[in-house]
This record gives C-alpha cells, structure tokens and sequence, in this order.
C-alpha cells in the first residue's frame, strides 16, 4: 500500500522548477508538439485516402477539425487560469466530473502518448537513413526499431535534465523544420502557376476550402480523426503551467496561439502538397506524401531539406510528447491515483525523472511490438492515437462548464467562454470518436484483427486495460477515488473576477 501523498502548496505546486521558461518557449514547445512537417508527412495521405478518389477537400478537412481544437483551447486557457495544474485534462476533469471520469482520462492521455511514440520513432529512424543515404537500412525493421529506440533514449535523457534544456533544443529543430516548411511550400506553388508544371498538377480553387465538399459523413469523421492528430500535441504548452512565468494567464495563451498558428501552416502545406500531383496522388503514398514529393518539388540535393523537416520534427515531437505525458503522470502519482514512487522529482533538475523514464520505457516497448506485429505502424498508431485524443479532449470540454457551474451565469461572456464553446468542441469530438469507432468496427476496416480495425481494437483495448488498472488502485489505494479525502479535489472555488 502506498504512503499518504501530502497535498502541495499552491505556490510550490508539484516541486517543478517554478519560472524556468516564458510565454517564447512554452509556444514553440506547443508548435514543436504537434510535429508539423512529420504530421503531415504521415497524416495528409491519409485524410486525402479517407476522403475517397479525387476528393480535394483536404484543406476544408483542415478547417473543420481546427474548429472544436480551438473550442477546447479555450477550455484549457480558462481552465489553467483557476487550477495550474501540470496535470491538465486529469486535474480539470476530476474536478469537474469525479474522480473516476479523472482517472480514465488521465490514462487516456498517457496512453496516447506512448501510442504516438511508435509513429514518431518510426519516422525517426527512417528519415535518419534516408538522409544518410542508407536506402537499404531505411527498409529494415530490425534497423528501423533500432534507430527509433535510440532516438527515445536521447530526448528522454534531455527531457530528464531539465525543461531550459529542452526548450533550448526545441527552439532549433523547430527552426529547421519552419524554414523547410516555407521552402516547399513556396516553391511547389511556384512550380503548379509555372509552364514547366506537372500534367497532373491542379491550381488551387476555392472548392477546396469549401466543407459542403464532403459528401460522405463516415469519410467526414475518419478524415477528422486523422486531422485531429495532426493538431495534437498544442497542449504541451499548457501541461507546461508549473513551470511557465505567469502560470495562470502565459500558458493558456501560448496554447491558443500554437492552434492559430498550426491552422496556418496545415492549411497552406496541404495546399501546395496537393497542387503538385493532385489528392490520388496523396492518397497512394499515404504512409509519406513527402517522401513522394521531394524530388518534384525540390531538386537534389535539396530534397534533402524535406527529409531533414520531417526527421527534426519527429525527433522534436518525440521529446515533446515526454514532457505533458510525464506530467500527467506526476499529478496522477501525486494526487494518489497511481503509485507516490512515480511522483519523485529530481533533487538538481526539478524534473519529474521517474516519471519521464518509466514512459520512455514503455514507449520503446511499445514501439518495438509494434513494428514487428502491425502491417502499417503509422496509420494504425495514428488513428488509435486520434481516438485517445478525441476522447480526452471532449472530456476536457465537458468539464470546464462543470468546473465553473457556479460562476458561468455571472454574464453572457462567461456563458460563452465558459459553457458554449467548450461543450461545441466537446460534442463535436464525441461525434467523430462515435462515428470513428463505428466505422472501423466494420468489416471492411482495413487491417483487421479480431474481425474490426486495428486501431479500434487498440484503442478500445488500451481504455479496458486502464479500467482493469483503475478497479485494482481503488482496492489499493482508495483515498484518490473518495471525494472528501482526494487531494486531487481539494482546489479553491472559481470567482468571477478569475474568469475573464
């Protein structure tokens, strides 16, 4: 049985290095998160596959999806502003709803984290040997497995040092990765407008921002689920609260600014991507639409600086994702949901290494299972991943009317800020986890096991799982599971005057 965990005082919080970065660094970890180049690179084929044949909707896709993502940005902004809690979507929903709605969102979280960490050490390893050249090895999933796995050594070793430490690396991979975003982008728009331009390329048109270009509602939310992956990952600048300057108001913000800013870049990458070669020629080569367009697009040697992107962004992405899935589960282990050992944090660097070790752990296991077990480890990670992340976020959205239920009525802007706009990203990201899970519960699915979907099976099985975990700490450790003893409960009461 675990020892009692004491509750932290609201300044020292969880005992992480208070200040250490500011408004700069939280918002290119909130970019960096997301992968941009390497969501794009795996992510686009595959919106443009679940769109079906000569669908130029991608772009719209993209808008659509941004839409509940902002929805519950603002969730997380007001949410942090009264409970900056590095847990996040745990602390808030626990708040909000009870503790075990908290618990299984929590696990929902951690494991969409170490979920993605197979796509992205994956895409590490190959584009390592893309860039070196090494074709062979590239093809090679004892190679590939290799490389990958090292990559998560090296960025949990960096995680475990200190967050400076990583915001300093971040700063650099996500420079390279934007200025080859901007290069490509440019330059294949150019080449569409110009004489030399491919014959199957298309021009842009306005159809394709158009969302009543999408016909289908199962293709709609498949081709979302995708997308919401693409925009995961913002919220790192949020589970970063602890230990940005202005707690309560700075990593709110930086959030919100991560979602406008990915809009942006998503909705002109995809443009161009698409303008080259056109949505089928996307859809063929799902599992990389960059590797495909490179040599098209950008001559040798230069289409090494696309390769470069996408390897700086899984890498940054990889890091990333180790430093808000740690968190959660330092404020799981701290609030009693899980064991107190998991709550340890480094005496010198004020990170939370336990933590951050044991999930690089697991996600170098996972990821070596994966690569010799599934047919196709990034879609079947990426959509497993998307249907975590879309039931965390609706659980997000849900909880913040319930969090302010006794000040949201003070005004109509409170009312808006605080119930409408959360529960529209709410039920809208409920509506694509439904649909999402029905379509591939059907036979059709494409790499089946058990008779539906992969990533329906792992994501569904990852949640029981987490239930089964749940049932055995609550005969083990109770006191997280009863309202008037958890210390995850024990926050002050939301005024009006914190609210806007």
């Amino acid at each position: 049985m675990d020892a009692p965990v004491s509750e932290p005082s609201s300044s020292a919080l969880h005992g992480l290095h208070a200040g250490a970065i500011g408004f700069a660094s939280a918002l290119a970890i909130g970019i960096a998160s997301t992968a941009p180049a390497y969501s794009l690179a795996s992510t686009l084929g595959l919106v443009a596959k679940e769109l079906g044949p000569g669908s130029t909707a991608a772009p719209a896709v993209l808008l659509i999806a941004f839409l509940p993502i902002l929805c519950i940005a603002v969730a997380f902004d007001r949410l942090n502003r009264i409970h900056t809690d590095c847990g996040t979507t745990f602390a808030w929903v626990t708040r909000g709803v009870g503790p075990w709605i908290g618990w299984m969102s929590g696990w929902a979280t951690l494991l969409s984290g170490i979920l993605v960490m197979a796509s992205l050490a994956q895409i590490s390893g190959i584009y390592t040997f893309r860039l070196l050249g090494m074709d062979a090895l590239a093809d090679s999933r004892f190679a590939v497995a290799l490389a990958g796995t090292a990559w998560i050594v090296l960025m949990i070793w960096i995680c475990a040092r200190g967050i400076e430490s990583a915001a300093r690396t971040q700063y650099l991979l996500l420079g390279l990765e934007l200025i080859a975003l901007v290069i490509f982008t440019v330059v294949a728009l150019a080449t569409v407008a110009g004489s030399d331009a491919p014959a199957d390329a298309l021009k842009p048109a306005a159809s394709w921002f158009d969302p009543g270009n999408v016909k289908s509602p199962s293709a709609l939310a498949g081709a979302v689920l995708a997308s919401i992956f693409i925009y995961w990952g913002w919220e790192s600048a949020v589970s970063m609260n602890e230990e940005t300057r202005d707690s309560a108001r700075a990593p709110g913000r930086a959030g919100l600014a991560s979602v406008v800013i990915l809009l942006l870049i998503y909705v002109a990458v995809a443009t161009a991507a698409q303008s080259v070669h056109g949505p089928a020629f996307l859809a063929e080569h799902a599992s990389d639409v960059f590797l495909a367009l490179a040599r098209d697009v950008l001559s040798p040697p230069w289409d090494r600086l696309l390769i470069l992107a996408v390897l700086t962004s899984a890498v940054a992405a990889a890091q990333t994702t180790l430093i808000p899935t740690a968190r959660t589960l330092l404020s799981m282990a701290s609030a009693g949901a899980l064991p107190a050992t998991l709550a340890s944090i480094h005496p010198k660097f004020r990170t939370p290494h336990v933590a951050t070790w044991a999930l690089g752990v697991g996600s170098c296991a996972w990821f070596v299972a994966l690569s010799f077990w599934s047919t196709d480890v990034l879609a079947d990670s990426i959509l497993s991943t998307g249907l975590l992340v879309a039931l965390s976020y609706a659980l997000t959205g849900y909880a913040c009317p319930l969090v302010y239920r006794s000040t949201a009525i003070h005004s109509w802007k409170n009312v808006l800020v605080l119930a409408v706009l959360p529960l529209l990203g709410a039920v809208s990201l409920s509506w694509v986890f439904l649909n999402s899970c029905a379509a591939l519960a059907e036979p059709a699915s494409a790499g089946l096991m058990l008779g539906v979907g992969v990533p329906l099976v792992v994501g569904v099985g990852v949640l029981l799982v987490g239930a089964v975990i749940m049932a055995a700490r609550f005969y083990i450790h109770p006191t997280f599971f009863r309202p008037v003893e958890s210390t995850a409960l024990r926050v002050p009461r939301a005024s009006p005057e914190e609210t806007l």
